[in-house]
């Protein structure tokens, strides 16, 4: 169960190291609290869907708890061979013993079954190709005050994800082609993340960690083809150590800066720097003004590193890196009725890693760092309250993306197409959303999302051919209800109701 989502934009490699290059989501387990509590819930709805949760929460003494379990199941949107299913645990267990310490113990199973009838160019020829994956995380967050300013927290993590494919052929008749495929990949990463926050006054802290990974994957394949059998694996390893240090200054209680640094030291691509660096000003009219730059770093995946059978990887890679700078405004009005905010953004993504042909049987690597590309773009948002009930909130996103650097591919139907804009990226997105809470007793709302048009690959048809996928608006409608509330050990009841692609309108997407 989650209590809350938090979204940090643009560049955040200094405090989360690789991946973090355009933003950072946080999903905070719901914590427990007051007396034990419970609670279950079922929904079911068209392809067969079906799902169902429990949930117990609650405080004892210094120590709080939150557990839940949920089951999804869908029969999916083709005749056959298109079932999914999916198992969540969690729990977390907090305890703080006194003002100063805190523990905190999460842990996450989640394990799923995809079935697919569709071949690689999108046709319903299969009746027995799936996927599985297994996924558990656990973490340890230790924190405690030394003093009345200074903070030490140390993170223990650990993740293992067992994933595989599994196409055998079809039948006796299957031997044209590749008629068979089998994957396993066993990834597991552990961690450790250490750092001393320093409260100098209110509103600064200055912060300096050690962050370290230790990452492992062993992955084997399988094909079989009219030409004979192929087979691939590899298992390899690598560490990577980070060093951060970030400052949060409190400039007067109008202004804000935050400045930071991280170096990387991998054992698969070497050092590597990053930073952040953002200034926020508020006005008396309510009015708060902000700037930030920074850059970021994805590093490269396991099977791009040391991948073998159908493609090589290449040991020698960089991570992908980016440059990013963005400025926004802010703006409160009526008495905070009405929310404006406008954000433009610049991004610059360099050595991005590319799949490129090499002739079958050659030791040459498959992946390569060349190619590169921009986007710019300007977000707009507003949030205005027309009554105590009811909020309109409305965002609009203009995004122009450019590839500078195609690599080794050329044509108009290749992946990168030099001055050409990113696959899948719309020049326009806009979302408008009106919710109605009369009481806490009832929730209403209703969406429109609209994504402009957009180029993608087909792959139908071999060569790929670049098309360009139309723009479509999906309504989607929502309602909750109370229809009975919770008094002394009676439970509570409550009705749920969403409608999504409430006008059926054609699209198509990944």
């Amino acid at each position: 169960a989650m209590e809350r989502i938090e979204v940090v934009r643009g560049p955040a490699s200094v405090l989360y190291g690789s991946d973090a290059v355009a933003g950072v989501v946080q999903i905070f387990t719901k914590e427990g609290r007051g007396e034990p509590r419970g609670s279950a819930g079922i929904r079911g709805g068209t392809y067969g869907s079906l799902g169902y949760d429990v949930a117990l929460s609650g405080e004892a003494g210094p120590a709080s708890y939150a557990f839940s379990a949920a089951r999804f199941t869908s029969d999916g949107v083709y005749e056959y061979n298109n079932e999914y299913r999916n198992t969540t645990l969690s729990g977390r267990v907090r305890v703080a013993p006194d003002a100063r310490t805190e523990a905190t113990l999460s842990v996450r199973y989640a394990g799923s079954e995809f079935h697919y009838p569709t071949d690689s160019g999108g046709q319903v020829v299969d009746r027995n190709a799936f996927q599985l994956e297994d996924r558990t995380t656990i973490a340890l967050d230790l924190g405690r005050f030394l003093t009345d300013r200074l903070e030490a927290r140390v993170l223990l993590t650990s993740g293992v994800t067992d994933a595989g494919a599994d196409d055998r052929p079809d039948g006796p008749a299957d031997t044209l082609g590749f008629y068979g495929y089998r994957s396993q990949d066993d990834l597991r990463r552990r961690g450790i993340d250490a750092r001393a926050n320093l409260h100098l006054a209110e509103g600064t802290v200055l912060t300096a960690g050690f962050d370290f990974q230790d990452q492992r994957q062993r992955s084997s394949n399988e094909s079989l083809s009219e030409w004979g059998p192929s087979h691939g694996s590899f298992e390899a390893s690598r560490q990577n150590h980070g060093y951060y240090a970030q400052a949060l200054v409190d400039l007067g209680g109008r202004a804000s800066l935050t400045v930071g640094a991280r170096l990387d030291d991998n054992e698969a691509f070497g050092e590597f720097w990053t930073y952040r660096a953002g200034l926020a000003y508020r006005l008396p009219t309510g009015t708060r003004l902000r700037a930030a730059v920074g850059t970021a770093f994805k590093e490269p995946s396991f099977p791009e590193n040391y991948g073998a059978g159908f493609a090589n990887g290449n040991p020698d890679l960089d991570p992908e890196r980016s440059r990013s700078w963005e400025v926004g405004l802010e703006q409160s009005l009526l008495g905070g009725r009405i929310r404006l905010a406008g954000t433009y953004f610049d991004q610059r993504f360099r050595d991005m890693i590319q799949y490129r042909e090499v002739p079958w049987g050659s030791p040459e690597p498959n992946y390569v760092n060349i190619a590169s590309a921009d986007a710019a773009g300007l977000e707009l948002e507003a949030a205005v309250d027309l009554a105590a009930a009811l909020t309109l909130q409305a965002s609009y996103t203009r995004l122009d993306s450019e590839v500078r650097d195609a690599g080794f591919q050329s044509g108009p139907d290749a992946e990168f197409v030099q001055g050409r804009p990113l696959l899948r990226r719309p020049e326009h997105a806009a979302t408008a959303r009106l919710a109605y809470r009369p009481s806490s007793a009832g929730t209403f709302d209703l969406a429109a999302h609209y994504v402009g048009d957009r180029e993608d690959l087909d792959f139908a048809t071999f060569p790929t051919r670049r098309v360009t996928l139309d723009g479509y608006t999906r309504v989607d409608l929502g309602a909750e209800l109370r229809l009975l509330a919770a008094r002394g050990r009676r439970p509570g009841l409550t009705g749920t109701l969403r409608i999504e692609n409430a006008l059926d309108e054609a699209y198509e997407e990944v």
